[in-house]
């Protein structure tokens, strides 16, 4: 499946990785939404309790797909590495 034109391929690689690492099949994988973002912090929008980040402006992007009947809401910083936010 190739990267829908608003996604970088790489990381479309990166969520189509995870979502396979965690057993969900990647065919018919809906995007619901993909956005450029600057987060105002390390943690991306997406806290951990207990967790440190760093205070300053991170540079990324936010792409949440439908798989199923589950939707996944993946963070990016500025690199290709997901982090997957589950609030």
């Amino acid at each position: 499946m190739s990267a829908p034109t608003s996604i970088p391929a790489d990381h479309w690689a990166a969520i189509l990785a995870d979502l396979g690492a965690r057993g969900v099949a990647t065919d018919g994988i809906e995007v619901v939404s993909a956005k450029a973002v600057t987060w105002p912090n390390g943690a991306w929008g997406c806290p951990k309790q207990g967790s440190v980040y760093t205070q300053a402006l991170v540079n990324g992007y936010q792409v949440v797909v439908k798989a199923g009947q589950r939707t996944y809401d993946y963070r990016f910083g500025s690199t290709a590495t997901p982090r997957l936010c589950e609030l």
